[in-house]
């Protein structure tokens, strides 16, 4: 299994590759009202409106943009979002005996870590990426479904 590395805040995250369709500079996007706090906004990909939330929010951090600030672009609950990340690692191919499945003590404090890799440089944190989104799938829906109907081709 390979993940996508990341930072946040200081600390390294993963992401399973499998969710990931893309990663991608953060740019401009456009606040929509009345949502999640860690729901930014939206923004266009390629005629594409995508859901944009803040990784640092979701993990109660303030949050903070820099140049090397990135999207993952993933797959959660049939939807694409875009999560707002520090900075881009690399991707890890860890062996069975490097992924630490996380004690149930972590997993009822955190809900979004699932295992922890060992690698030289000290931990990665992977995340659980549908328990990450803190959106039940009917904010994800509405989401999608107000912004499906956005036209950005040019006429």
């Amino acid at each position: 299994m390979k993940f996508l590395s990341f930072e946040i805040c200081q600390e390294t995250y993963g992401i399973q590759l499998s969710s990931v369709r893309e990663v991608i500079a953060f740019n401009t996007f456009t606040k929509i009202p009345n949502m999640p706090n860690h729901f930014l906004g939206i923004m266009n990909l390629r005629d594409k409106v995508i859901p944009l939330m803040d990784a640092r929010i979701c993990l109660g951090l303030i949050p903070t943009l820099t140049s090397e600030t990135s999207v993952i672009i993933c797959a959660v609950k049939n939807t694409l979002i875009g999560i707002v990340v520090d900075c881009i690692f690399n991707v890890i191919n860890p062996s069975d005996n490097e992924i630490i499945s996380v004690g149930s003590q972590i997993e009822e404090v955190s809900g979004v870590i699932s295992n922890v890799i060992k690698i030289e440089k000290g931990l990665v944190l992977i995340l659980d990426i549908d328990n990450f989104v803190k959106a039940d799938p009917q904010t994800l829906q509405n989401i999608s479904v107000q912004t499906s109907s956005l036209n950005l081709k040019a006429s």
